[in-house]
């Protein structure tokens, strides 16, 4: 790829110690494979929503494409079934949330979300047409499917979450309802803050792949939210 990947690389070879801060995440250390790929039950389902074009004054999310293939040989390499949602209207979005409330997922073992879009503060994103709420439109519906009781349920978030420019973005994991191992919420931003992207990519998502691809099969995802997050800091200094 580009210059970005050139420093991605040139920063993962540096990343071998023990991270100095660790995610707020209570998560069961184990493998993230072994999480998504239960032995006794199917690949994780991995749905992608990617908001490229808007119909709006919201800029066309060069790059995005870009992260949407890394992200599906990420989760792919790791036997997990892929399914990307392009350009949604909010009601595409709300039609797949209620889809995925009422889908059986007692043969899957887990569920992972990515979102990228442009969004505002309080967890806004934009859909093609109109905005939403990434708890109330999305992660509480979709907690109410009893089916994913008791199963990981991963959620990373690149997008903005308000105007301040910090000079560079980290990442934010927080625990919502429910048992505080089967939900963990990774964002790209601090709330208040912008998130960066380039023709290549986004540096949380390329990097969130790149750990993915060398550590999905033996680290855990508080490990891995660790190393992505040391190697984000690294690239934007």
């Amino acid at each position: 790829m580009g210059s970005q990947q050139s420093q991605l690389s040139e920063v993962m070879e540096t990343v071998t110690n023990p991270a100095d801060e660790v995610l707020t995440s209570t998560a069961v250390p184990k493998p993230l494979k072994s999480s998504l790929t239960n032995s006794k039950l199917g690949p994780a389902w991995v749905y992608i929503f990617n908001h490229e074009r808007f119909d709006n004054n919201n800029e066309f999310r060069m790059g995005s494409a870009q992260d949407v293939n890394a992200l599906r040989a990420a989760f792919e390499q790791l036997k997990c079934k892929v399914e990307v949602i392009t350009d949604a209207t909010l009601a595409t979005v709300k039609q797949t949330v209620k889809m995925l409330e009422a889908k059986d997922f007692e043969d899957r073992s887990a569920l992972v979300l990515v979102v990228l879009s442009h969004g505002s503060r309080n967890d806004r994103l934009a859909a093609k047409d109109y905005d939403y709420s990434l708890d109330d439109d999305v992660l509480f519906p979709i907690l109410r499917n009893r089916t994913l009781k008791d199963k990981p349920k991963l959620l990373f978030v690149q997008a903005c979450k308000g105007a301040n420019n910090l000079g560079g973005f980290m990442t934010d994991a927080v625990q919502l309802n429910g048992s505080p191992n089967e939900i963990l919420k990774c964002y790209s931003t601090y709330e208040g803050c912008v998130s960066y992207r380039t023709e290549d990519g986004t540096p949380f998502i390329q990097t969130l792949c790149e750990v993915l691809n060398r550590k999905g099969k033996t680290s855990d995802i508080d490990t891995i939210m660790t190393d992505v997050r040391r190697v984000v800091k690294a690239l934007i200094k």
